[in-house]
């Protein structure tokens, strides 16, 4: 599997407009054909591009005693 950008995203979509078979597309990425799918029902029910989540844990907040803590040190 591969990480697909924004730019990735809109290709595959160009290509889903052309009349590109699904499996042409997801060999092209090495993706899923699910995932193809997946694009392309996202696109049409909302008619823009999916926003793409970074992976990973998501940063905590710093407290603001700590940011004290760290500023006078």
């Amino acid at each position: 599997m591969r990480k697909l950008n924004k730019k990735k995203v809109k290709w595959i979509i160009k290509q889903l407009q052309k009349g590109t078979k699904v499996s042409e597309i997801a060999d092209a990425m090495n993706i899923t054909i699910r995932r193809v799918y997946q694009i392309k029902q996202f696109y049409e029910e909302k008619n823009r591009i999916p926003e793409l989540k970074r992976p990973g844990r998501k940063p905590k907040e710093i407290d603001s005693k700590i940011k004290e803590l760290i500023c006078t040190a």
